[in-house]
């Protein structure tokens, strides 16, 4: 689990050995403690939740991923009636700009490596974290 978010994520760790154990659940192994990640993958996550939860993806995984390591962002970008149609049904949500992202990953450590097309409007950001030098 990613010690930047520990109350919530310690609680969930606790939480699933407290299943484990009351339920005497063989296959499910015991949760682990992560530091540190080679890739992250967020899919579809950014448009349907506050800019908040946004930054703190940014945020977290500039701190947990490794050099050389990457962050895999799945998602819509560029519909503007979908984009209205978010904001219509929570003022918090909606499309953010690829600019803007570009941008968060700078002040996080990440560059914006490739943009890839994909079906139904959506895209592909890669963010790459460069090597501490």
């Amino acid at each position: 689990f990613v010690p930047l978010f520990d109350l919530n994520l310690y609680l969930t760790s606790r939480s699933i050995e407290a299943h484990r154990q009351y339920h005497k659940l063989q296959n499910v192994k015991p949760s682990i403690y992560l530091d540190s990640c080679n890739l992250t993958v967020n899919i579809n996550m950014m448009h349907i939740s506050p800019l908040a939860c946004t930054t703190g993806l940014f945020n977290g995984v500039g701190k947990i991923l490794k050099p050389q390591g990457l962050l895999l962002t799945y998602g819509v970008f560029s519909n503007v009636d979908f984009d209205h149609s978010l904001r219509y049904r929570h003022p918090e949500w909606g499309l953010r700009d690829v600019s803007f992202l570009k941008t968060l990953g700078q002040e996080n450590g990440l560059r914006l490596e490739e943009i890839v097309d994909m079906p139904a409007n959506n895209k592909c950001l890669l963010f790459h974290k460069d090597s501490v030098v």
